[in-house]
């Protein structure tokens, strides 16, 4: 894998399951734009958790097409739309990210007001 997940020494241990910080090693580097809960075929579901499932598969996608998977991520930033859907984020998220890369999870509101999850991703190809 062309990068190593750390929390250095000294620091309070992560919040959840994320590492504080991602070292590139080598490799290309694969920017995933923001993806939401929309399918192939343009619908939607107004579900949270479902927006979340076709989210991380959206990326999964992205990421075969260029011969990887789930395991090249190494920095995860993530947009929902309310507090009180962190915790269905989280359990998702550690479902579909087989190791803790470095993470952020912001609460805000959304390009598109039916959209409740935004997830973009930095992978790492050797």
């Amino acid at each position: 894998m062309g990068f190593k997940v750390f929390n250095p020494d000294g620091m309070p241990p992560p919040a959840a399951n994320y590492s504080h910080a991602a070292m590139i090693e080598g490799g290309r580097i694969l920017l995933v734009s923001g993806q939401v809960g929309v399918r192939g075929d343009g619908t939607m579901p107004d579900d949270f958790a479902e927006q979340c499932e076709i989210a991380w598969g959206n990326v999964e996608h992205i990421l075969k097409s260029q011969g990887g998977g789930l395991q090249n991520i190494a920095r995860v930033n993530a947009f929902i739309d309310s507090n009180a859907n962190t915790a269905i984020f989280r359990e998702i998220r550690d479902k579909y990210v087989p190791h803790n890369p470095a993470s952020t999870v912001v609460v805000a509101a959304l390009m598109q007001p039916e959209w409740r999850v935004e997830i973009e991703v930095t992978a790492v190809f050797d």
